[in-house]
């Protein structure tokens, strides 16, 4: 099953694997990522006239920039996406969204959750840092950049150091060139009572791993056992 779009209106295609591929048997697939091990419900390709590193059919799913999809479709998705969980083996305790500012992330944790009949827990233990904190942290432009990535760079300090000190980073606001080079989360005061637990981190898309990576560190932090996670869509495909 692959995608087609005709004026923002995202429609399902099973005669294609265009831009994603929802094939119950071709997925779901696994990758390591910094020691992670990480499961991908879908898996996401280049598409000649797609911008930037997301994909019309998560931006549909969360109903973002101006994509749509028809219930009928939507639920399609959903339903292929629980038959996909149900062929990974996670041996796990719980079940953990990476905090977001849309409620798909939770909608697809929820669906693994229900799946696998693990109990989901809040993300409260983690929390955004501040611009403020991410100035203090990362004010030092590193070297080895190349001359793209150091203008990324320098724009974001700017923004830390002269907009609101309280306010949360936002990765998705922030350039995929630089992503990899940031950590945005960092422990709450937050009791979590994860200590020793095998955690699943559960995310939407993949773009640099630097949320689903700093989730993790974060939930290592607390006392988990393990961390592993699972993302509604792949990284993309070379």
């Amino acid at each position: 099953m692959g995608i087609n779009v005709i004026k923002n209106a995202v429609q399902i295609d099973d005669t294609h694997q265009k831009r994603v591929n929802t094939s119950v048997d071709d997925n779901p697939t696994e990758v390591e990522l910094e020691g992670v091990t990480l499961r991908y419900i879908f898996t996401r390709s280049k598409y000649n006239y797609d911008k930037g590193d997301g994909n019309p059919l998560i931006y549909a799913m969360k109903g973002l920039n101006g994509f749509n999809i028809v219930p009928v479709y939507r639920k399609k998705v959903l339903e292929r996406c629980a038959t996909i969980v149900g062929k990974m083996l996670i041996e796990a305790d719980v079940i953990v969204p990476v905090p977001s500012g849309n409620g798909f992330c939770l909608e697809i944790a929820e669906i693994v959750a229900g799946v696998t009949g693990l109990p989901l827990v809040a993300p409260d233990f983690i929390r955004k840092k501040t611009f403020t904190e991410m100035y203090a942290q990362y004010g030092t432009l590193p070297s080895g950049l190349i001359p793209a990535e150091a203008a990324e760079y320098k724009s974001q300090l700017r923004l830390w150091s002269t907009a609101s000190g309280e306010k949360s980073v936002i990765m998705k606001m922030i350039s995929p060139k630089i992503r990899h080079l940031l950590d945005p989360f960092t422990r709450s005061d937050v009791p979590t009572g994860l200590e020793d637990m095998r955690v699943v981190l559960v995310d939407d898309l993949l773009s640099s791993g630097s949320s689903l990576l700093g989730a993790a560190r974060v939930s290592t932090t607390v006392g988990a056992s393990s961390v592993s996670g699972v993302c509604f869509m792949s990284a993309l495909a070379n």
